[in-house]
């Protein structure tokens, strides 16, 4: 059984590798590897289905990606609030403050970027939402309110939950393509050229369930942050993500899960592959193997943020180019069929980029919001 789960190059640095949870790092690194096999596909047809976002209704792993990035930025802030308990509040304030400009910063850069690009910048039509700015924000909302009791916590989370529901069915409209609440909210509210139409799953609607995961990570990583990284611990955390995926199915017999306008079902599986990620990698520390694997992730996970921006950059770039669509479905797709070069190559992506996150990491580099 492996003693220490620290990914081997954040050993060199024993004072940081014990600030670190690196179970919480392979949870964030599995996703960002979801996010590079879907970036690197240049047809999403060809990977599995259960893997690509839906079109509208569905619970596909792709779907639940969003809800599962804010979970795990919920366990994060956890650890960060122990880990800096006796700071003072004007520390804190500077600390979001960086956070959310460096996110937000990231995020509308992004936009910009995977959009039409324009020198000088048209500010009139440049967008304001991105993944980065909505995790960023609903993050800096949550520091503060994960210092309630825990029932104004519980009570906060059912009212933003209860609110958004009823949001999505107001005025009894259905939750289809061309008939809900939210078609042009969000563009109402930022202005025409600033949010995506006719519902921008990254506006201001969808802060309220991107809260409610985030403070959810918050209590998981609270009680993790009190338990042994142990068997028993990914035990419990594997029946949590098996109890969550029941109350995400059963939720889903009532309201469409629907990624874009984050129905409560697609919240609760974000949560649900949360916690089974987190399982795994307390669970597969036990053998050599595995423990490695989970080392490799955790590795990823350590510069979420520069993986991300890197990776979106690519699949805008790189993969909607002539010469890689050849290599994949030409050049490969002979040999090992379509749909496996494109998991190939998706994968070899990954592991370049873990490469280069672990010689940053080798360096002591730290590149995080």
């Amino acid at each position: 059984m492996a003693a220490d789960t620290a990914p081997p190059r954040a050993k060199s640095s024993k004072r940081s590798a014990l600030r670190r949870n690196p179970e919480l790092d392979f949870a964030r690194g599995a996703a960002l590897l979801v996010v590079v096999l879907l970036a690197a596909a240049p047809d999403r047809t060809l990977l599995p289905p259960w893997l690509v976002p839906s079109a509208w209704h569905g619970m596909t792993l792709g779907d639940v990606l969003p809800a599962t990035f804010a979970t795990v930025a919920g366990v994060a802030i956890a650890y960060q609030a122990r880990a800096h308990a006796s700071r003072s509040w004007p520390w804190w304030v500077g600390r979001l403050a960086r956070r959310l400009a460096v996110l937000v910063v990231a995020g509308v850069g992004l936009a910009w970027l995977l959009g039409t690009p324009s020198v000088p910048v048209d500010l009139t039509t440049l967008r304001w939402t991105d993944d980065l700015v909505r995790i960023g924000v609903a993050t800096v909302i949550a520091v503060p309110l994960a210092r309630l009791p825990r029932w104004g916590e519980i009570a906060l989370v059912t009212g933003l939950l209860v609110a958004h529901s009823a949001l999505l069915l107001s005025t009894g409209m259905e939750l289809t393509p061309d008939r809900h609440g939210l078609i042009g909210l969000d563009q109402q509210l930022l202005g025409a050229g600033h949010a995506l139409g006719p519902v921008d799953p990254n506006g201001i609607t969808a802060l309220a369930p991107t809260l409610v995961a985030v403070l959810i990570g918050v209590w998981v990583g609270e009680w993790l942050h009190d338990r042994s990284r142990s068997v028993a611990t990914g035990s419990v955390l594997l029946l949590l993500a098996a109890w969550a995926a029941v109350v995400s199915w059963s939720w889903s017999q009532v309201v469409p899960s629907n990624a874009t306008l984050w129905t409560g079902p697609v919240v609760a599986g974000g949560v649900a592959v949360t916690l089974a990620l987190l399982s795994l990698g307390h669970l597969a520390t036990r053998w050599g193997p595995s423990d490695r694997l989970v080392a490799s992730g955790a590795v990823l996970g350590q510069l979420g943020l520069p993986v991300w921006v890197t990776t979106m950059l690519l699949g805008r770039w790189v993969v909607t180019s002539s010469p890689w669509r050849w290599l994949v479905l030409d050049g490969l797709g002979p040999l090992i069929t379509r749909a496996g070069a494109t998991i190939a190559v998706g994968l070899l992506l990954g592991l370049l980029l873990q490469h280069l996150a672990g010689r940053l990491v080798d360096r002591g580099v730290k590149v995080r919001a």
